[in-house]
């Protein structure tokens, strides 16, 4: 039974992608890209938004920030240096969704985050066909 099985693994390998939330649900409407808001930014200035896109650098202290980027621009999403929530520190270059508050703090735009679902990076396990 066991060769069986390793045969199964062995032949058709498998994908696994996994997706973590942390703090509140973010919301399935479609998010806003991240140009539009720096571009236009009186018209989200203490407006709830949807983000998405990869992560870039991570708060390696304790997870309590990281920058969003998508192909065009970036922007730091501020976890309020986790009072509610933080993300894991290994998850630079993950895609993820993020909801929160757009805030000018020292002149620079920020969201400060309130929920993210992270979409962790597929691993493939080795397969017979993927040699």
């Amino acid at each position: 039974m066991r060769l069986y099985l390793l045969l199964l693994i062995l032949i058709i390998g498998c994908d696994s992608a996994k997706m973590q939330q942390v703090g509140e649900a973010v919301p399935s409407n479609r998010a806003t890209r991240i140009k539009e808001v720096l571009d236009r930014p009186a018209a989200f200035l203490e407006q709830r938004v949807v983000l998405s896109g990869r992560v870039g650098q991570v708060c390696q202290h304790m997870g309590c920030w990281f920058v969003l980027q998508d192909s065009m621009q970036h922007i730091l999403i501020d976890l309020e240096q986790g009072r509610t929530i933080t993300v894991p520190r290994n998850i630079s270059g993950d895609s993820l969704r993020v909801v929160g508050v757009v805030k000018r703090i020292a002149g620079d735009l920020r969201l400060m985050g309130k929920g993210v679902e992270i979409h962790r990076k597929r691993t493939r396990i080795w397969s017979f066909f993927n040699l």
